[in-house]
């Protein structure tokens, strides 16, 4: 589904024309991809072919006779409006415990533990990472019911294998067992470990999808657990990991939504994450699809 993007910039001086560059990939100044539309006369653009629920990079680049100027790199996401939670591993001094949501409508996150950002792995696309030492760590927030709707949920994850525990939780929407209610976990302490999506039905969880996949060690692994008409599929790096369409009228109704530990704050993941993500729409293809290779963009 196409998704109409405005652009409005400023441009010193006279030009002749304007070439708009937009890519899934970072924009390279030295080696520049055919762009998407020349010959712009105007100090806006609107683009009409990019895609709903695609990240891009953007360039603009102005014509003056032989001389030619290339704008800074900004991100863009066609689905920002429909993103419900957007947490950074951002800080400007480390160890900082300083972490909000940034989407366009901000959650209050409420941290148990001593969840911090830290800056001792190297960064991906945030400054930092947030630890989570596995000692009754959550961050938790809440969010819009889900109910039986498209959502993408996607973070960058590096395991610490030497507090990892079993059934650590990469996320929880909802109580421990309440019908509505899901959890994204760790199968295993020891390496190699997998992850399983499991469904509350009111009484316990049964698992609607079981991985097989090996997360991999001591480097960030991108997941994504993703429902799209009702059925869901789980990534680990855009690898599809496993899917299941036998429960495409369960309802996610509970809230709200806890990172890294259960509700009591138990059962907890020991590790690092950053660049996590809630979006009200599914984003990729059910089949696979290459993980950002940039930081998420802000409203």
């Amino acid at each position: 589904m196409s998704k109409r993007v405005d652009f409005s910039y400023l441009i010193g001086g006279g030009f002749d024309s304007v070439s708009y560059y937009r890519s899934e990939l970072p924009i390279n100044p030295a080696s520049l991809p055919v762009p998407m539309a020349t010959g712009i006369t105007t100090k806006n653009y609107s683009d009409l072919t990019a895609v709903e629920g695609k990240d891009y990079r953007v360039r603009f680049e102005s014509i003056r006779g032989v001389e030619k100027k290339l704008s800074g790199e900004i991100s863009i996401d066609t689905s920002i409006n429909e993103v419900e939670l957007l947490i950074f591993a951002d800080a400007v001094v480390f160890p900082s415990t300083t972490i909000v949501d940034s989407s366009k409508m901000p959650k209050t996150l409420m941290k148990t533990g001593n969840v911090k950002i830290v800056d001792t792995v190297n960064k991906l696309y945030d400054d930092g990472w947030i630890y989570f030492d596995g000692v009754n760590d959550n961050l938790s927030a809440s969010i819009s019911q889900l109910g039986t709707s498209d959502f993408t949920f996607e973070c960058f994850i590096v395991q610490d294998l030497v507090n990892s525990k079993s059934y650590g939780r990469l996320m929880q929407i909802g109580q421990n067992n309440a019908l509505g209610s899901i959890l994204l976990y760790r199968q295993a302490a020891s390496n190699p470990a997998t992850l399983t999506l499991a469904l509350g039905n009111g009484s316990g969880y049964y698992y609607a999808v079981v991985g097989t996949k090996t997360l991999q060690n001591s480097i960030p692994n991108h997941i994504c657990l993703m429902r799209k008409s009702g059925i869901f599929y789980l990534f680990i790096n855009g690898d599809l990991d496993g899917s299941n369409n036998s429960h495409q009228t369960f309802s996610i109704s509970n809230n709200p939504i806890f990172i890294g530990s259960n509700t009591a704050g138990i059962e907890e993941f020991s590790g690092y994450f950053s660049s996590i993500r809630l979006t009200k729409f599914a984003r990729y293809n059910t089949s696979g699809f290459t993980p950002t290779q940039f930081k998420f963009s802000k409203p």
